[in-house]
């Protein structure tokens, strides 16, 4: 069955505390504003604009030289050259809107990151809590004999590990924050309530053999590696030793090269579209068994509140199993963002 489920983050966790995100009360930040701040800020798209300038002034020069000579070898090596530099100036185009695509899909993965951590963060302050309630438990059993020193100290040392563990995690947010703040060219202190809406769909049934050839086909890495066979193909079929320092078989032997180069990337292409799209198979099915352990989840809290109201069971015990729930959907949550980074680069292998 095709499943098609939306997640809202800011509705994600129903905790008794206030939302981490609303705690912290900083101005919100949305994929598309990040985005647009990177762009305009990247280093990488201003060079291709300069470099896409050079290739067209290079490009004019040489076509102003084609029409003045009327000297073969000349003709010969300005035909070459501006081939070179129109297929230059089409792909530094097309690298531009790549390298867009790769900053929408950074600021997709930090912002994951980080909501995925302080999600995470949340979730610690709630086990605590829980593992508080069985210290006591664990201290009132020791004091009757009914735990030794030993295992007391162990669940002791698992509480401990968990204030360390939650600062690392808040270490690691810091330090998201400080590398999302970096490529949107910001203050690097700066903190946001990130908005991140991702919709759930499952990969469509295709053909997997015929889909990766045109995915190959079409990728702008692949156009460039048969650029560069067509530019040496013809190199060397118009060699003459009149008009090049080379020699025919030093031509022959870029030309080959070249052919190498291109059947490696197609096959170097191929095996990264098979193994993105087996991940997206596990992630399907693994959110697919969640989502049968979630509704488990909640109705054992069902059966667990009813139990509590007739004196069967005990707060604690409900209390864990709303943070099992919550764990759980952090971890639905995780694999959405996953899966949908992988959708986008199965999609456009040039990502990968």
């Amino acid at each position: 069955m095709r499943l098609k489920i939306i997640f809202f983050i800011t509705m994600l966790f129903t905790f008794n505390s206030v939302v981490f995100a609303l705690e912290k009360d900083f101005k919100s930040l949305t994929v598309d504003e990040a985005v647009s701040k990177s762009i305009s800020y990247s280093r990488e798209l201003k060079e291709l604009v300069i470099d896409s300038e050079t290739a067209n002034n290079n490009m004019e020069n040489l076509v102003t030289k084609l029409k003045t000579t009327d000297m073969t070898n000349e003709i010969l090596n300005y035909t070459i050259q501006i081939k070179e530099a129109r297929y230059k100036l089409e792909n530094n185009i097309k690298q531009s809107d790549i390298q867009k695509d790769n900053i929408r899909l950074s600021i997709i993965n930090f912002f994951s990151s980080i909501l995925n951590a302080e999600n995470t963060i949340e979730l610690y302050e709630i086990e605590i809590g829980i593992t508080e309630e069985n210290l006591k438990i664990a201290e009132t059993k020791k004091s009757l004999g009914l735990l030794s020193t030993t295992e007391y100290n162990n669940e002791k040392l698992e509480y401990d590990k968990m204030f360390l563990n939650k600062k690392e995690l808040e270490n690691t947010v810091n330090e998201a924050y400080i590398s999302l703040n970096k490529i949107m060219g910001t203050n690097l202190t700066s903190k946001y309530e990130l908005i991140l809406n991702i919709d759930y769909s499952e990969m469509e049934e295709i053909n997997l053999d015929s889909k990766i050839a045109e995915l190959i086909s079409a990728s702008q890495l692949y156009k460039e590696k048969k650029e560069a066979v067509e530019i040496a193909k013809y190199s060397y079929n118009i060699y003459s030793k009149a008009t090049s320092n080379d020699t025919k078989l030093s031509k022959l032997n870029s030309y080959n090269e070249s052919l190498r180069d291109l059947e490696d990337t197609k096959t170097n292409l191929k095996e990264k579209l098979i193994n993105t799209y087996n991940n997206i198979k596990k992630i399907e099915s693994e959110y697919k068994s969640n989502i049968i352990e979630l509704e488990n989840l909640k109705e054992q809290l069902d059966i667990l509140k009813l139990q509590y109201n007739v004196g069967k069971s005990k707060k604690l015990d409900i209390n864990k199993c709303e943070y099992d729930i919550l764990k759980l959907q952090n971890q639905m949550q995780s694999q959405i963002y996953e899966h949908y980074l992988l959708k986008e680069k199965f999609n456009n292998p040039d990502l990968l």
